[in-house]
C-alpha cells in the first residue's frame, strides 16, 4: 500500500520494486495506491502499473494509510513510501520476521541511498545507517517508509492518527505515535537493516530543515501526550531529545545577551554543548564516510535549532491540553 502525493517523479520505480516483492513472496496481494491530492500524473502512473487508485482527498499520509488498509481485508498490509523503491527480497524478509510470534504487531527494514551524488542526502544516509546498526531484531518505533503490520494489530489500536500527529503535505510523527499505541496495547515490533528499500534522501537544505522543523513538532506532540515515553527510544538516545530544548534555551540567551554578561556566556556555552551533542553520532558517520561526518558535525546545531522552533510552536500551543489519547 503506497500513500502518494505528487510522486510522479519516483512512484513508478517504486510499484515496479513494490510489484516484484509480491509475486514473489504473497502472488495473491494486492498493490493499493491512495493518490492524497496529487496534481501532477501520480494516479495516471499508478493506473498504468496495474494498481487500484483510491483518493485520499489530501489529508496527509496517517488518513491515506488508514484508508488503504481499510480497502482489503488481507491480513497483512505492506506500506512503502512513494518516494522508495523496495530491493528484491526486502518483502520476504519481513514476512519472515513476523514468523515467529503472534505478538508481533508489525516488522520494519531500513533504507539504501538512491542519491549518492548529493552530500547532503549522503549525510542524511548514514546517520540513518549507524541508528539502525544500534537496533537489534526488536524495536519500540517503526518508521511507515517500509513496513509489515498485521491487520489485526491495525484493527485493535485504529490504525495511524489522521489528525493530530498527522501533516499533510509535511513531515510529520504518526508513525512513531502508532508505535507508542501499539506497545503500549502490549504488543511487540521487529526490526530487520537487510530487509531494505532505496530511499531519495533530500538534497536540498532548506527542504531538511524545513522537515526538522516539523519532526520537532509533531514529536513534542507526541511526547506530550505520552509522557512515559520521553527519552526513551531505540532509534534515537538522550542527546537527540536534549538538543531542540538545548537550543531553544541558547537562542533565548542570545537574544538577551547585549543586556547580560553571564547570558551572554550562556549563548556562547550552549553553542558549544550543541557541537558537542552532535559529535558521537557525526564520529559514527564519519567512520563509513569521512566527508559525510564533517558536515554532520557542522549541520547538527543548524538542525537542532529547526527541531527547537518546531518544539516551541508545540509548547507554545494550547490545542494539546487534555487531549491525550
Amino acid at each position: 500500500m503506497v500513500p502518494a502525493r505528487n510522486a510522479a517523479r519516483t512512484l513508478e520505480a517504486c510499484l515496479a520494486g513494490a510489484v516484484g516483492n509480491l509475486a514473489s513472496a504473497t502472488p495473491r496481494a494486492d498493490a493499493i495506491v491512495v493518490d492524497d491530492g496529487s496534481t501532477d500524473a501520480t494516479a495516471e502512473i499508478a493506473r498504468r502499473a496495474g494498481a487500484r487508485v483510491l483518493d485520499g482527498g489530501g489529508r496527509g499520509p496517517g488518513a491515506a494509510r488508514n484508508l488503504g488498509w481499510r480497502a482489503t481485508t488481507a491480513p497483512l498490509v505492506w506500506f512503502v513510501d512513494s518516494d522508495c523503491v523496495p530491493e528484491p527480497g526486502a518483502l520476504a524478509r519481513l514476512l519472515h520476521a513476523l514468523e515467529p510470534d503472534a505478538a508481533l504487531a508489525g516488522a520494519g527494514g531500513s533504507y539504501t541511498n538512491l542519491v549518492t551524488s548529493s552530500l547532503l542526502a549522503t549525510v542524511v544516509h548514514e546517520e540513518i545507517v549507524a541508528r539502525h546498526a544500534r537496533m537489534g531484531p526488536e524495536t519500540d518505533h517503526l518508521g511507515s517508509f517500509h513496513v509489515l503490520y498485521r491487520r489485526a494489530a491495525l484493527e485493535t489500536v485504529g490504525g495511524f492518527d489522521e489528525s493530530r500527529y498527522n501533516g499533510p503535505r509535511r513531515a510529520a510523527a504518526e508513525d512513531l505515535e502508532l508505535s507508542l499505541r501499539l506497545r503500549a496495547a502490549g504488543l511487540r515490533l521487529a526490526f530487520d537493516r537487510d530487509s531494505r528499500v532505496g530511499h531519495h534522501h533530500p538534497t536540498s537544505l532548506r527542504r531538511y530543515l524545513r522537515a526538522q522543523m516539523f519532526h520537532g513538532f509533531y514529536a513534542t506532540r507526541v511526547y506530550l501526550d505520552h509522557p512515559g515515553q520521553r527519552g526513551r527510544s531505540r532509534y534515537s538516545g538522550w542527546t537527540d531529545h536534549a538538543q531542540p530544548p538545548l537550543a531553544l534555551l541558547t537562542a533565548a540567551a542570545a537574544l538577551a545577551a547585549p543586556w547580560s554578561r553571564p547570558l551572554a556566556l550562556a549563548a556562547l556555552l550552549g553553542v558549544a554543548g550543541l557541537a558537542g551533542l552532535g559529535l558521537p553520532m557525526a564520529w559514527r558517520v564519519a567512520r563509513r564516510h569521512p566527508a559525510a561526518g564533517a558536515l554532520f558535525a557542522g549541520l547538527s546545531p543548524l538542525r537542532a535549532a529547526a527541531r527547537a522552533l518546531g518544539l516551541a510552536a508545540a509548547l507554545s500551543s494550547s490545542s494539546w491540553t487534555g487531549r491525550r489519547r
